[in-house]
């Protein structure tokens, strides 16, 4: 069996049950569902655990994790794609 892959924040800047808070207050449900990943994350659930909770990839979970950590919640950010078609 393969033990759980332990993700980290290293980025405390913002407690972790004030990331759930912000979480929940959050309007921009892709900056939500990081927000709630990182979250998630912060206290204490492995990747595998809050992938299976948000139905989310593990690899978007450490994408987001390895975001945070470098660039705090701005990081977090949906970023727009400038060679999206626009109407």
């Amino acid at each position: 069996m393969v033990p759980p892959v332990r993700v980290q924040v290293t980025r405390y800047d913002i407690e972790p049950k004030d990331l759930l808070r912000k979480y929940r207050k959050e309007k921009n449900t892709s900056f939500r569902d990081r927000i709630h990943a990182v979250g998630l994350i912060a206290n204490g659930y492995t990747v595998e655990e809050t992938a299976a909770i948000m139905l989310i990839s593990e690899r978007s979970i450490r994408w987001w994790v390895s975001l945070y950590n470098s660039g705090g919640l701005e990081e977090l950010h949906p970023k727009k794609n400038p060679d999206a078609l626009q109407d």
